[in-house]
C-alpha cells in the first residue's frame, strides 16, 4: 500500500503550517478552560456556567467561523496563483473583513435576544446556576465581535501562509486572561461575571492588535475601507464554500447542545463533570482541527499554482496525520 507520509516535502510543509494553527486553536479553548479552572474554586454552580455557554456559543457562531474559513481558502488560492498580486489579496481580505464583521453583529444580537429562551430550552437548573450562566452568556456574546476580529486576522494571514503572527497574538491574550481572571473573580469579588469580563478585556486587546496589523498592512496584506463595497461574485463564491461547511459543523454543534440540555436536567454536579470531560476531549481534537485547516490552506495554494496532483496528495497526507493523532489521543484517554 502506498504511504503518502513518504512525500517528505509536502508533509513537512503541511506540518510546519499546521503546528501554529493547532497551538492557536488550543489557545482559543484556553479562555474557557482558564475560566473553568478559577470558577471551579467557587463551586459546582460556578463552573457549570462556561460548560453550558460553550455549547450554545459554538452552535451560534459556527456559521460565522465557516465564512472565515471560506475566506482563508479563497485567499490561499489567490496567493498560490500570484503572491505578488497585492491588489487582489487586499480586495479579498477587505471582503472577508466586511462579511465577518456583519456575521459577528448578527451573532451578537442572536446571543443577547435568545439568551433566556435558549437557557430555558436547555433546562438549565433554576436558582444560582441559571443566574451564573445567564451572566456569563450575555457577557460572552458581547465579546463576540472581538472574537471575530481575531478570526478575521487568522483567516487572512493564514490564507497567505502566515500562521505564526495570530499564534503570538493569541498567546499574549491568553496570558492576559490568566492574570485578570483571579483579580476579577476573587479580588474584585465579581465571581462568574468577573471571569467573563476578564475574557472580554483580553479579547478586546487581541482584537485591537489584530485590526492594527490588518489596517496597517505590515504583514503583506492590507484591509482597505475603499474595498468594503460588497462584491456579489466574491460573496457568492464565499457563500458557496462556507455554507456547506457551516451546515456540517452546525449539525455536530447542535448534537452537543442537545446532549448538554439532557445533562443539565441532572443538576450542577453532573454539568461540571461533563464540562471537564469535554475540555479534555477538545484538547485531543486540536491536532485534527489544526491539520484540517492546514490542509485547506495548502490545497487552495496548490490549486492556485495549478498543481492539482499535489493538492490531492496533501489531502491524503492530512488524513494519515489526523488518523495518527486521533489514535494517540484515544489511547491516552
Amino acid at each position: 500500500m502506498n504511504n503518502p507520509l513518504r512525500k517528505a516535502p509536502l508533509m513537512s510543509e503541511l506540518v510546519k503550517l499546521s503546528l501554529p494553527i493547532m497551538a492557536s486553536n488550543l489557545l482559543q479553548t484556553m479562555y474557557n478552560m482558564v475560566d473553568a479552572y478559577f470558577l471551579g474554586k467557587l463551586g459546582k454552580e460556578a463552573i457549570s456556567a462556561p460548560s453550558i455557554v460553550s455549547n450554545i456559543s459554538n452552535f451560534i457562531i459556527v456559521f460565522g467561523v465557516a465564512f472565515s474559513v471560506a475566506g482563508t481558502t479563497m485567499l490561499s488560492q489567490s496567493y498560490g496563483n500570484n503572491p505578488k498580486n497585492k491588489e487582489r489579496l487586499d480586495f479579498l481580505a477587505s471582503q472577508v473583513f466586511v462579511v465577518n464583521t456583519v456575521m459577528s453583529l448578527l451573532v451578537l444580537m442572536a446571543g443577547i435576544v435568545l439568551a433566556h429562551p435558549l437557557l430555558t430550552v436547555m433546562r438549565v437548573p433554576s436558582g444560582i446556576t441559571y443566574q451564573y450562566t445567564y451572566q456569563y452568556m450575555t457577557i460572552t456574546f458581547l465579546a463576540m465581535p472581538l472574537l471575530f476580529g481575531d478570526l478575521i486576522l487568522r483567516g487572512i494571514l493564514q490564507g497567505v501562509g502566515d500562521s505564526l503572527t495570530p499564534l503570538f497574538i493569541q498567546l499574549g491574550a491568553v496570558i492576559l486572561n490568566v492574570i485578570l481572571d483571579p483579580i476579577f473573580i476573587f479580588v474584585f469579588k465579581m465571581e462568574v461575571a468577573g471571569a467573563a469580563w476578564a475574557t472580554f478585556i483580553a479579547r478586546l486587546v487581541s482584537c485591537g492588535v489584530s485590526f492594527y496589523i490588518l489596517f496597517k498592512g505590515s504583514k503583506g496584506v492590507k484591509v482597505r475601507p475603499s474595498l468594503f463595497k460588497p462584491h456579489k461574485p466574491t460573496l457568492s463564491l464565499m457563500t458557496k464554500i462556507g455554507l456547506p461547511a457551516a451546515f456540517g459543523q452546525s449539525i455536530s454543534s447542535l448534537g452537543f447542545a442537545v446532549i448538554q440540555g439532557v445533562v443539565n436536567s441532572f443538576g450542577p454536579a453532573v454539568i461540571a463533570a461533563v464540562g471537564v470531560g469535554n475540555r479534555v476531549q477538545s484538547i485531543f481534537n486540536m491536532p485534527g482541527q489544526g491539520i484540517s485547516q492546514g490542509v485547506a490552506i495548502m490545497v487552495g495554494k496548490k490549486l492556485g499554482e495549478k498543481e492539482s496532483k499535489e493538492a490531492e496528495e496533501v489531502v491524503r497526507i492530512g488524513l494519515w496525520l489526523i488518523g495518527i493523532f486521533i489514535a494517540i489521543g484515544m489511547t491516552l484517554a
